[in-house]
């Protein structure tokens, strides 16, 4: 007897992609067992990370009953808790947590912590044991800026997000002096300290641009509308530069490469008059770069929209060739490749649900999982064979509570 397709598979992809990977995606179901983390007493999970090793998740949840901030460490060998982290102590009133990260050697912890109440102070580092959740220090830390933070490799200093990025002794918390003291503040910035270049987004059309840290000098000035995002890999620049190019002639749209190395644009993606670019991840174990698209078929006059389709397409900015593009029944969206470069995982909706599927290399799909939360990423461990999911539940008053993960193991 012929086994019977699931609602997922039926609808994931067009059916010329579909029956090509039947096989693929049982033999993977079987393979997937996941370990599941629960935060009962959460409303919901707003970060996760996993430590350098893959063996242990750092999780910050905001209360259910108690309205207050939670930090929590899990083993995932054995599943159990580790430790809670004492987010008491931090000295500002209703605290608000960015996202966690590890030191390289897994022994702590740093996060910016934030408040709307602003004395004495409204901004700070806050440096945790990843053993023991135990408060080491915490330091003032400059307002107004991005809460996203990361050790330096040698886990002495800690940087931040700004244009030059600020950095700060681990243990003092003095910010330490930069080279590139010259270089005036961006509204968003993503540095390339290796390339010593950053991109800088600002306000208004053709504000976009890139420079030199040490002379400010600027190497490349797109004419945009505005960039929806943009990410450096190596010493390449992606920019998702918004807009449906019949709709926006006088401007430069859609996925956009530069190569820092040579300072020369790279390849463009083909598009078509009615393409927009909603997301993209550089793969990094090749020169590719996916991207999703959506195609807006506009109605009388070009104000409205009157169908859309979508589609996936794997991008060689090196070879300057499609390697394959398949049509997709919804919009794929917070596309992430496995840091081995093996898997991507990717979101999607469906009937006021969301799902979250992983596809291989070759832009097949291997695993799906519904009932997830729409409002979260996906996250792979640094080994790639772990992959977090956030997943949505309801409480007796059908209230969405994103407090329990999902953690898939894939095996090469």
């Amino acid at each position: 007897m012929k086994k019977r397709l699931t609602r997922g598979e039926k609808w994931l992809f067009a059916s010329p992609l579909l029956f090509l990977v039947i096989a693929g995606v049982t033999w993977q179901w079987r393979k997937t067992t996941p370990f599941v983390v629960e935060l009962p007493d959460a409303k919901y999970i707003a970060w996760l990370n996993f430590s350098p090793d893959s063996q242990r998740l750092v999780v910050f949840a905001n209360g259910l009953k108690v309205k207050r901030p939670l930090g929590r460490v899990f083993d995932l060998e054995s599943l159990k808790k580790v430790c809670d982290m004492d987010m008491k102590s931090v000295g500002l009133i209703y605290p608000d947590f960015g996202p966690p990260a590890w030191s390289s050697d897994g022994k702590a912890i740093v996060s910016v912590a934030t408040s709307d109440v602003t004395s004495p102070v409204s901004s700070k580092a806050v440096i945790w044991d990843g053993v023991t959740g135990t408060l080491k220090t915490q330091h003032v830390y400059p307002a107004g800026i991005s809460t996203l933070i990361r050790y330096a490799p040698d886990g002495k200093s800690y940087i931040g997000v700004g244009t030059p990025p600020p950095r700060f002794d681990a243990v003092t918390g003095k910010r330490l002096n930069h080279p590139y003291k010259n270089v005036k503040q961006g509204i968003l910035a993503r540095s390339n300290e290796k390339s010593g270049l950053c991109a800088i987004d600002g306000v208004g059309n053709s504000e976009f641009r890139v420079i030199d840290l040490k002379s400010s000098k600027v190497l490349w000035q797109p004419n945009l509308v505005t960039a929806v995002s943009f990410e450096w890999y190596n010493d390449v620049l992606a920019v998702n530069a918004a807009g449906i190019p019949k709709s926006y002639p006088e401007f430069e749209t859609g996925l956009l490469l530069w190569d820092g190395k040579t300072r020369q644009r790279l390849p463009t993606p083909p598009s078509t008059p009615d393409g927009e670019v909603i997301g993209f991840s550089f793969n990094p174990a090749q020169s590719t770069i996916v991207y999703s698209q959506s195609h807006v078929k506009l109605a009388a006059g070009g104000t409205t929209n009157a169908a859309q389709s979508y589609e996936l397409v794997l991008w060689d900015y090196r070879a300057n060739r499609v390697l394959w593009r398949y049509p997709t029944a919804s919009l794929l969206s917070w596309l992430e490749w496995s840091p081995d470069g093996k898997r991507l995982a990717a979101q999607y909706g469906r009937d006021g649900e969301s799902f979250v599927v992983v596809l291989g290399q070759n832009g097949q799909p291997q695993f799906e999982r519904g009932s997830v939360s729409g409002s979260q990423f996906n996250y792979w461990s640094p080994d790639s064979k772990k992959l977090a999911i956030v997943m949505r539940e309801k409480d007796n008053a059908a209230n969405n509570l994103d407090n329990r993960l999902e953690i898939y193991r894939f095996e090469d």
